[in-house]
């Protein structure tokens, strides 16, 4: 690690230079290269008190003992295992983030006081092994509700980035994205929309997308309107100990494999927890995500979602859906409350979903393994989409399986059986395919077992 002697400082002369060149009311891309030059334009290597704009304000680096604080005209010190520190103090905070985030190099922390930042641009994070650190998950607030320019609250593109112990909050787009990354860790960080079930909120709250190695640890998510956890086309990661609520879908893992989903809670969304694959996608495949130690209860948050998309028509009242995915396991979680159903495994149905258009895309659901949860109180009202499915039921039951199979491969084989150990006053079958007799609740030849499968992080 380069270590460095000076103190970086930023003149408020410098800030419309910062800021030139970006659109006003631009939120829909990604931060520019011309955003980039602004920003490493404005860095300075003196520090003290301009004549014309009065005191200028400092990011400290590693190798300093200090910096200088503008509120008080004194200084503060570098935090221990902080190569540089951005305080909420400072006359231009956002020009001192950027350029910290630019200037970080790998293996260093940027760090962030305690109190509420006022972002009116997406903060980038380009550079592989770097930490952003906040002071506190609830004490240090990202406020984005300003924000004219950048797709993003925050965007990750280096590898191996940790984003740690702070708050964003109102972004107009998602709260914070990773890109095409191998390894990055979202740990204590809340991300959120105060309004209630409104569409204009931003869509994904943590929205890591074909990328591996992902750990969500700790989190909360609240509000989006589409996922509050997003994880897509994606491999080998960990969600855990999280809470998500407000959402249309609480926790999604859309296109993804080996993914362990454990001990989070999902209450108060749309649906509680999705696992899905979709067409049309570069990776047209989601399996082997292991669902367990979670609490599911009252998912019954009306749908706000787009309508134009598949998120849109979800039903509200869903506990646990799984839509088009293959060899999960979900075990040992406790799911109530939710007004349309407990668990259901679906194909994609066209008649619910539309066509999907894609000749590659693997409609149904196989190998699935939902056994020794604890599912009560659910489908006490049903929405008008699952009332469909379920033989116009109210109360329905709390467990569904659709009626569809791939009749181009060998019923006979065990690895295609869905499995579902409930109680069969609890389950139904669908006929959603129209291929296997009608509707029943006869579970005889869904009660099997399919193999375990791993319990610990699947994270390098």
């Amino acid at each position: 690690m380069t270590t460095r002697t000076s103190v970086l400082t930023l003149s408020l002369l410098a800030l419309p230079m910062a800021l030139a060149g970006c659109p006003a009311d631009d939120v829909s891309g990604d931060a520019t290269e011309s955003d980039t030059e602004a920003t490493t334009s404005t860095a300075s290597t003196t520090s003290g008190t301009d004549p014309t704009t009065g005191p200028t304000t400092s990011v400290a680096e590693s190798g300093s003992t200090s910096v200088a604080d503008t509120s008080t005209g004194g200084s503060v010190e570098l935090p221990e295992g902080c190569d540089y520190f951005v305080s909420a103090e400072s006359e231009t905070v956002q020009e001192d983030m950027l350029t910290a985030l630019v200037d970080v190099e790998p293996m260093e922390v940027v760090c962030v006081s305690e109190g509420t930042f006022a972002f009116t641009r997406q903060l980038t994070m380009p550079t592989d092994d770097v930490t952003l650190r906040g002071a506190g998950q609830d004490t240090t607030i990202f406020d984005f509700s300003g924000q004219k320019s950048g797709g993003n609250g925050i965007l990750i593109e280096g590898d191996r980035n940790t984003i740690e112990t702070l708050t964003v909050v109102e972004t107009p787009g998602d709260g914070i994205r990773a890109n095409d990354v191998n390894g990055v860790v979202f740990r204590n960080v809340t991300v959120g929309w105060a309004a209630e079930a409104d569409p204009t909120n931003g869509a994904y709250a943590l929205y890591p997308v074909q990328s591996e190695n992902v750990v969500i640890d700790g989190c909360v998510v609240y509000g989006a309107a589409d996922a509050g956890v997003y994880l897509g086309q994606s491999g080998k990661s960990l969600i855990e100990n999280s809470e998500a609520y407000g959402n249309v879908i609480g926790i999604e893992v859309e296109n993804s494999t080996d993914v362990v989903v454990r001990n989070n809670n999902a209450h108060d969304n749309t649906n509680g927890i999705l696992i899905i694959t979709l067409p049309g996608l570069d990776t047209l495949d989601g399996k082997r995500a292991n669902v367990h130690g979670n609490t599911i209860v009252n998912n019954n948050t009306v749908n706000f979602g787009d309508p134009g998309t598949t998120v849109g028509i979800l039903p509200p009242g869903a506990g646990v859906l799984m839509v088009a995915t293959d060899t999960n396991e979900v075990w040992d979680n406790t799911i109530t409350g939710n007004d349309s159903f407990g668990v259901a495994v679906v194909a994609f149905l066209p008649s619910l979903f539309g066509d999907p258009n894609d000749p590659d895309f693997d409609i149904y659901s196989e190998g699935n393994y939902v056994h020794d949860n604890v599912i009560s109180d659910n489908a006490t009202t049903p929405d008008q989409l699952v009332l469909v499915l379920n033989g116009n039921q109210t109360p329905g039951p709390e467990v569904i399986a659709g009626g569809c199979f791939n009749v181009d491969l060998d019923q006979k084989d065990p690895a295609l059986a869905n499995c579902l150990t409930v109680d069969a006053e609890q389950f139904f079958m669908a006929d959603g395919c129209q291929q296997q007799g009608g509707t029943n609740t006869d579970i005889a030849p869904f009660t099997c077992t399919q193999p375990a499968l791993p319990t610990e992080s699947p994270v390098d």
